[in-house]
């Protein structure tokens, strides 16, 4: 099921559980305050490409997501969605990103019982093989190098009750340009509430929080030899060389609910903010329409943000054989930078 509705529970999960939520969602969500004094670092984050929507439903809203999700799309925007999956589920995304790079992303889920449901995926960018050029050769060397990024992480969700779901998420990163490379690892934690009113959903999460990265390779060392040996004190250009940068770190929260419900139509609407470690706060807001659960119209615009604001998709299911297939599309507005273009493939096995 790709429809929005209350989750039906599970039983033997349920028990008494409903007045430790309060202490759940404080456990949760005490990183913040922890990690408050880290969102200062205005333009100092790397990795960015941790940023970008995994798939085309979360393009489409504008980013407005994370209490929209379900399903394995929640292991690109709050983990703790992938326990309000239908079954097995798998997804295959690409996107048409800036400056003829492209971004692909994978992911599958699976429940394990009354236990939760687990989660792998992976998100690459990548860029075609450039000259290598120098001053003196300016038209090339004959020499090529590529540059890219790579992400690949673990999750598990939980149903605590049929209102309450938390995750988390463990992702290696890992960039590279030329020779040179970083790594480090990044967790994501999220939850999400549901209400009986206008199928009212609350959803939070702190993303990317963890170790930083540093270039090191050859170029860098050799790098580091010259101006070694320029026996300059405190040579500043030494220490750009040395400087380590902190992933996009970010707490998210939204909500999402349904003001319009007749017979085969649902309407809705979604809003987000977003707190990242490299800017201001930022607001995003998207609209779904849904009819039959077959077909979806989405939109959603950005506030605050310099060259974003308007995005559109749709989406259609189809049911063959007991798979339940979505195919999304979504088209975002980047200003001068030009269209982007979103396209993924859901299969709910």
């Amino acid at each position: 099921m790709w429809a929005s509705s209350p989750s039906s529970g599970k039983g033997g999960m349920i028990m008494n559980t409903k007045s430790i939520q309060p202490i759940i969602l404080l456990a949760l969500f005490v990183p913040v305050l922890v990690t408050a004094a880290e969102f200062q670092n205005v333009g100092r984050a790397g990795a960015n490409f941790l940023q970008i929507p995994g798939d085309a439903v979360s393009a489409a809203l504008g980013d407005a997501n994370v209490a929209m999700l379900e399903g394995v799309q929640g292991l690109y925007g709050n983990p703790a969605a992938i326990a309000l999956s239908g079954g097995p589920e798998a997804l295959f995304s690409y996107t048409d990103w800036i400056a003829d790079t492209k971004l692909m992303t994978a992911g599958a889920t699976m429940g394990i019982g009354t236990f939760g449901t687990i989660g792998i995926g992976v998100v690459s960018l990548s860029m075609d093989a450039m000259d290598v050029t120098t001053e003196f050769q300016p038209n090339g060397t004959g020499e090529t190098f590529d540059a890219g990024d790579l992400a690949a992480g673990l999750s598990f969700s939980s149903q605590v009750t049929d209102r309450f779901t938390w995750g988390v998420t463990a992702r290696f990163v890992h960039e590279y340009i030329w020779d040179n490379t970083s790594s480090t690892m990044a967790f994501d934690v999220g939850s999400t509430y549901r209400a009986d009113f206008m199928n009212l959903r609350i959803g939070m999460i702190i993303g990317n929080f963890g170790g930083n990265l540093e270039m090191s390779g050859d170029q860098i060392d050799d790098r580091l030899d010259e101006e070694a040996n320029e026996d300059v004190e405190n040579n500043p250009q030494e220490e750009r060389l040395n400087q380590d940068y902190t992933l996009p770190q970010y707490f998210n929260v939204g909500i999402a609910f349904d003001p319009w419900v007749v017979e085969n139509h649902r309407l809705t609407l979604a809003a987000m903010a977003n707190d990242p470690n490299d800017n201001e706060t930022r607001l995003s807001f998207g609209a779904e329409y849904t009819f039959q659960d077959m077909l979806f119209l989405r939109a959603g615009y950005k506030a605050q943000y310099e060259e974003q604001g308007i995005s559109a998709g749709a989406g259609f299911s189809l049911e063959l054989s007991g798979i339940t297939s979505m195919l999304d599309y979504a088209f975002t507005d980047f200003g001068i930078l030009g269209s982007i273009h979103h396209i993924t493939l859901r299969l709910n096995l």
